[in-house]
This record gives C-alpha cells, structure tokens and sequence, in this order.
C-alpha cells in the first residue's frame, strides 16, 4: 500500500525529493480528497430548513456544517443568518427578526432566538398546567357520584331534548322517543 502511494506521489510532484511533509500532504489531499461542487454546495445549504423539534442552535450547528464546503468566506455567517430568518420553524421567530431595522449579527440572532424558545417553552408549560388544572376540577365533578343517583338517571339530561330524569340504559326518552 505504502508503495502505490510513493508512485502516486512520485507521478504528481515535480520536486518530490526537496519537498517538505507539508508539501507533500498538500499534493496528495489535493489528490485524494474529492473536489466539493460548489454551486450544488450552496444548493443544499439553501434546501435546510428547521426541523419542528429542532432549537435554532441546533439548526445553526446544521448549517455551520453544510457552510464549509461552500467557500463562502468571510460572509459565511451572513449567509447563516439569512438562511436561519428565511428557514426558521417558528413563524412568531421569523416575525422578531424583521422586526429589526439595523443588520443582524449572528450572535444578535441566536439572542433572539434563545429568548423566544425560552418564552415559548414558558407558554407551553403554563399552557400544559392550566390545561390540567381545569382537567382536574372537571373530572372531580363529574366523578361525584356522593348522591347515589348517577344509576337511576336523576339529574342527568337527555341528549336529544335537553329533560332530566329519563336518561339511563335503554330507556327511551318519551319526549323525543330516542333511546
């Protein structure tokens, strides 16, 4: 093995002898590490977008990766932030970052962004909680079975026409005559 890659090395550089080990790694990445397509690069990187349980450093992360075999530079975090407004999950998200007048810094954005995941997770939780607050005194009423007449149908009101007292098994209402 060691010698199909001396040949390779011999057959590319022109000063193989005098050459430095830096030189020489050089000729053979240039060799065998395969040539990025640059323009399908900056396609891809174009095509992500923010996955529903995905938070915007992850998404960031994604994006970071895909950014280095498109040669953008020292605009790199630019095109970041542009694919990060234009692609973000959150439509509450992308309205905060128009929001803003002056140009956004990568660093301004993933401010933003942990704010607003922060505040919405906050909602989802309070959301959840009173959800299940309102469950639980629901269900303690409806379970309240303490005056013995839950059997025999008292109290309880016909879907049909809306009278109490004849609503239980198969009895059929006489009002609307539904069972």
């Amino acid at each position: 093995m060691l010698g199909i890659i001396k040949e390779i090395y011999f057959t590319l550089a022109a000063d193989a002898v005098s050459a430095t080990f830096e030189e020489t790694v050089k000729v053979l990445d240039d060799y065998f590490v395969p040539k990025a397509n640059i323009p399908f690069e900056r396609h891809l990187f174009r095509q992500i977008v923010q996955e529903s349980e995905e938070t915007v450093d992850q998404f960031i992360c994604r994006l970071h990766q895909r950014a280095i075999n498109c040669e953008f530079g020292e605009n790199k975090n630019n095109y970041i932030c542009d694919q990060v407004i234009e692609k973000s999950y959150s439509s509450k998200l992308y309205q905060k970052f128009l929001e803003k007048e002056e140009a956004l810094t990568l660093d301004d954005l993933l401010r933003i962004a942990r704010s607003q995941e922060a505040v919405d997770r906050q909602l989802k939780q309070y959301g959840t909680d009173q959800v299940n607050n309102q469950l639980a005194d629901k269900v303690n009423v409806v379970g309240d079975k303490s005056d013995g007449n839950t059997r025999s149908g008292k109290g309880k009101k016909c879907f049909s026409c809306d009278q109490e007292g004849h609503f239980s098994g198969n009895k059929k209402c006489p009002a609307c005559e539904r069972a």
